[in-house]
Order: C-alpha cells, then sequence, then structure tokens
C-alpha cells in the first residue's frame, strides 16, 4: 500500500492532517477557542526567525505528508440528525462574491481574466508548507498559495495543516515556502503570525460535518529579505460562491508524484459530490493524494500572470486516489477573510 492510500479514507476519506514543535510558539498548546467573528485563531507566533532557521533542506526534505488518526477513517464518518451548523441552503449554492483580485508578481505581465488550457507551468506563488503536529513525532509538510489581500502576508491552506485533527491543538514551527523545489527555498521561508481556520473543522475533524470547514488562513511575517510574501511571489485572486462545477488548475505537491519534491498541477473538471447531508466539489484523474493537501484549485488562470482565483483546495478523497475533494468556499470563507483582514498583525 503506497503512503498516499495509508493516508487517505474513504467514501470520504481525508487526504489530510496537521503537525507540531520544536520552537516554543506562544500558546500553541492551548486548544482552540473561537471567536464572535466565527472563526478560530490561533495565539499570535512568536519567534519567526527561529521557526525559519528549524527548516533546514535536509528537514524539509524529510518531512512527511499529513497522516490520518489510526482509528479506520470510516468508523469516524458520521452525521448528526440535528441541523449542521453550516448548513447551505437547499440547492447547496450561494452567489457567487470575488473577495479579493490576483496579483501577478513582478516580470510577469498584469493579470487579465483569462481560462487558459494546457498550462505547462505555475508561478512560485504556490508552494509547501511545514510544520510540526502536538500529537506526532516528527516534520510534517502540505501545500498552500498566497493570496493577494490588502495585507499581502496571506497564505490559504487547509485547515487540517493548522490544527491537528488528533490532537485538536495549533501546529508549531508553521512556515510557507513558496516555489518549493528539492529541499529549496528560492523566495525564502514565510513564517506564521496568526492561523485561522473554521469552527467546523476545529470540532468535528475528520467527519462530513468537519470537512466542509477543512479551510485556514494564515499570516506570516516577511521573509529574510523583509519582504511579504505577496510582494515576493503575487498571489492569487479569492471566489466565495459560484456553482460547484467549474473548470480548474489543481496544484500541490502530492508524495507519489516526483516524490513531492517538485509542484504538480492537473486540470479538471469540478463536480459536484453528495457526502451525507452535504455537496463538495470534486476533481477526477488527477491522483493527488496525501501532500497534496491544502493546495489551491484555480479557475480563470492565467498562464502570462501565473495567478488565477482560488474557488477549492485539495482535501479529501477516496483510498483509490480516482477523485480528490473540496470543500464548498461559501459564507466560512468570507468569515475567515474578514476576520483576517479585519485583524491582520503588523
Amino acid at each position: 500500500m503506497s503512503a498516499r492510500k495509508s493516508s487517505l479514507g474513504a467514501v470520504a476519506a481525508l487526504a489530510m492532517i496537521a503537525t507540531v514543535v520544536m520552537v516554543p510558539a506562544a500558546g500553541a498548546d492551548e486548544l482552540p477557542v473561537g471567536g464572535a467573528d466565527g472563526t478560530i485563531t490561533s495565539p499570535e507566533q512568536a519567534d519567526p526567525e527561529l521557526t525559519v532557521e528549524y527548516w533546514t533542506p535536509q528537514r524539509m526534505r524529510a518531512a512527511q505528508p499529513p497522516e490520518s488518526p489510526s482509528t479506520p477513517f470510516r468508523t469516524r464518518i458520521r452525521t448528526r440528525s440535528a441541523a449542521p451548523t453550516a448548513k447551505m441552503p437547499a440547492d447547496y449554492t450561494e452567489q457567487e462574491t470575488v473577495l479579493t483580485q490576483p496579483k501577478a508578481p513582478l516580470g510577469k505581465a498584469a493579470y487579465s481574466k483569462s481560462d487558459d488550457t494546457k498550462v505547462t507551468a505555475v508561478g512560485a506563488v504556490n508552494g509547501k508548507v511545514f510544520y510540526r503536529d502536538p500529537a506526532l513525532d516528527h516534520d510534517s509538510r502540505c501545500s498552500a498559495a498566497a493570496v493577494n489581500t490588502p495585507k499581502k502576508t496571506v497564505v490559504l491552506t487547509a485547515g487540517h495543516c493548522v490544527i491537528s485533527a488528533r490532537s485538536k491543538k495549533w501546529v508549531k514551527n508553521w512556515v510557507f515556502v513558496p516555489g518549493y523545489k528539492d529541499g529549496q527555498a528560492p523566495h525564502g521561508k514565510f513564517a506564521a503570525k496568526k492561523m485561522r481556520t473554521t469552527p467546523e473543522w476545529t470540532k468535528y475533524n475528520f467527519s462530513v460535518d468537519g470537512v466542509v470547514g477543512d479551510v485556514a488562513m494564515v499570516e506570516t511575517a516577511p521573509n529574510s529579505k523583509g519582504k511579504k510574501v505577496v510582494d515576493e511571489v503575487g498571489g492569487h485572486g479569492l471566489i466565495a460562491g459560484g456553482p460547484l462545477n467549474f473548470h480548474a488548475l489543481m496544484v500541490g505537491y502530492p508524495s507519489d508524484i516526483k516524490e513531492g519534491e517538485q509542484v504538480s498541477f492537473f486540470e479538471g473538471d469540478g463536480k459536484s459530490y453528495d457526502w451525507g447531508e452535504r455537496r463538495f466539489s470534486t476533481i477526477a484523474g488527477s491522483k493527488f493524494g496525501v501532500g497534496a493537501s491544502g493546495g489551491p484549485w484555480l479557475a480563470h488562470y492565467s498562464k502570462e500572470a501565473e495567478v488565477g482565483y482560488v474557488r477549492g483546495l485539495s482535501s479529501f478523497g477516496p483510498q483509490d486516489d480516482s477523485f480528490m475533494g473540496s470543500p464548498y468556499f461559501n459564507t466560512q470563507l468570507k468569515d475567515l477573510y474578514a476576520a483576517t483582514e479585519s485583524k491582520a498583525t503588523k
């Protein structure tokens, strides 16, 4: 059985989980507590310089993809008789809302809305996340991407890449490496300052009611050159709502493709997928498994600008990796975005 298959569950197996600690982060061992803004926010993380120093090329190469709990995932699938926390309308869609526009990196053409296909390369706006989990005893990794917000510091990834499903605690030593390749960080490393995710992921984790909220936004510190992440590599735009079926470019670092040491991408058409009382977007044929968790699903991608709009992310899939699923970006995402921008640290 491949590493991918041992980590993903079926009828909804999650390609996910987070990780934790060497460098002490202020409050990182505390159980997450929700706020009035509808999000779960970590304490401000301490010592970003030490976090960056921890992630040597050797440690980054050795980091493991997210693991699923030792209990078989199928035993954890549950739907509750009470209405789910974020119950969607009958048609499971909301009006499409553009939360933020893409920003091309320096040296690339300015973004113009496109539906380019036959993509042959993707930019450094996409990258890898590294961290340690309080419930595990090794370094771990996910995929992620920078998002263009007014603060220019935000990275989007999966909820299970910031809160451990086993311990339900914040991960530690979290760092984003845009354009990661074979242990190298060509644009530097961006350590977490604050992490945010949804109450659904925090409370229900590996279940249908948890996966609907499997998304996170992380405010990052500047790299060693003093540059913010979006100023360094550009940032994708962000769309909430809209149809579940859409053409997307999936980007990530799945373990069974190039050993997860180089970025992979796949073009596919999102399809509606019912799981219990919920509905998700899925894309078939990518063979993305563990390691791809948190990687963006991009709509209206421009090959010239190397950015697009994030409309989903890699979250869960069956054991055979025949498809990858994404939570539906709805009001939860809007809440995350609003909280991240209104309370972003300076």
